[in-house]
């Protein structure tokens, strides 16, 4: 028969603990599992699958807090403990932050075990605790350990206070020296952070040097994306192009154009995707576009920097249909979306009322919209939807503006 051993994760809602529970839940000899956490930086969403099962038990808790630590962790077999700082980069302007949420929280879950009796303890560590080894590889015995940032400072120093727990107090332990973690439902994405290195190394040498990287971790991602969500933007409108050609295709160009302009960097750091008319990129007809920064991500579409012509028939169209107009404009799921983006004219246009209803937009240089995401959203497994969605909202505004450019939606 086998022997059935619980399990209390703490830090379990986070982007590995999410895979932990699935792996535990999956196994015959898996019995309680709990999730240990304070949701600062932990989701829900990681647990979805199981939420509401029978073996899983969520408790909202803070690891500072030993007494309710305790209570929770009382009677389970083996402890899983990945609570940590979940932004390294904050350690910069607040280095005693990987003292409270790491060090300090790991004396807690290893008193709580001495505490309760929990047996065995797995604990989270990091690679940050060889320091800074250029390009030498270590394996678990290298030394001598010494970390460059509090962050490793914080993890070398919870492997010695779990040594000195399992030495003195009879329980056992094991810890892993985690790299980089990669993986579905990850809300931190490494593109992102590819994109971040490169604004702060923006030259030909550094891109060179890590030209796979941006094409595994940024170009190869984004090309699927492409890829899949043609079928999706077809739906919308049968005349939508998502071309997943490297070239020529629907994702921008990394390189920038830097012949007329003051910034001589000479990569882009955001991710454009623009999935236009089948009718051409000259002609003026509304698309889509999905832009993907750190900090700022973002969908969008409509016409944007266009000539007084194309302004002009959109113009017309909302002043001969303005109760059509101000109904897809106001309407609430869109209402929010429909932003200015640009310029406006400070009059009301040539040959146009200045007392009209629909003034204010009869000014508008472009007729956009944009809808934001988050960093976590974009790496979501469900962002494709999400874009779908947002851009299925849109679909009235560029049905409008299509049929006043005598365009097919």
């Amino acid at each position: 028969m086998t022997e059935t051993r619980s399990y209390f994760l703490v830090g379990g809602a986070g982007f590995i603990g999410g895979h932990f529970v699935d792996r535990l839940l999956e196994q015959n000899g898996t019995g309680q599992v709990t999730v240990y956490d304070n949701f600062s930086s932990g989701r829900e969403w990681h647990l979805e699958r199981h939420l509401g099962g029978p073996r899983l038990r969520v408790v909202r808790g803070d690891a500072s807090d030993l007494g309710a630590l305790a209570d929770a962790m009382r009677g389970h077999d083996v402890v899983i403990h990945l609570a940590s700082n979940p932004d390294i980069a904050r350690a910069a302007t607040e280095p005693a932050i990987d003292f409270h949420q790491g060090t300090y929280l790991t004396h807690n879950v290893v008193e709580a075990m001495r505490i309760t009796g929990a047996p065995q303890i797995l604990y989270a560590s990091g690679s940050g605790i060889y320091g800074d080894l250029g390009e030498v590889e270590a394996h678990e015995d290298f030394g001598p350990l010494v970390p460059i940032s509090t962050y490793g400072a914080s993890k070398l120093a919870g492997e010695a206070l779990i040594s000195a727990y399992t030495h003195m107090f009879g329980f056992s332990g094991c810890t892993f020296r985690f790299g980089n973690v990669v993986g579905e439902r990850q809300t931190h994405g490494v593109g992102f952070d590819f994109l971040r290195q490169l604004k702060k190394n923006n030259n030909r040498d550094w891109f060179q040097n890590h030209k796979g990287r941006y094409e595994s971790d940024v170009r190869d991602p984004a090309l699927r994306f492409i890829g899949d969500v043609g079928p999706g933007l077809r739906k919308i409108s049968p005349h939508l192009v998502a071309d997943p050609r490297p070239v020529g295709g629907s994702l921008f160009r990394v390189n920038r154009d830097i012949r007329f302009s003051a910034d001589k960097s000479p990569y882009k750091t955001a991710v454009g995707m623009s999935f236009g008319h089948d009718e051409g990129r000259e002609a003026a007809a509304p698309g889509f576009y999905l832009h993907l920064e750190p900090g700022e991500s973002f969908a969008g579409g409509g016409i944007h920097m266009a000539d007084n012509a194309t302004l002009n028939k959109i113009r017309d169209a909302i002043v001969a249909d303005s109760s059509g107009w101000k109904r897809i404009v106001a309407a609430p799921p869109f209402a929010p979306m429909f932003t200015l983006m640009g310029e406006a004219l400070k009059r009301a246009p040539q040959g146009y009322d200045p007392n009209h209803p629909m003034v204010e937009d009869l000014k508008r240089k472009g007729y956009t919209w944009h809808a934001r995401f988050t960093e976590e959203e974009v790496c979501r497994p469900d962002f494709l939807e999400r874009y779908l969605d947002a851009c299925g909202t849109a679909s009235p505004f560029s049905r409008f503006l299509a049929r006043a450019l005598a365009a097919d939606w």
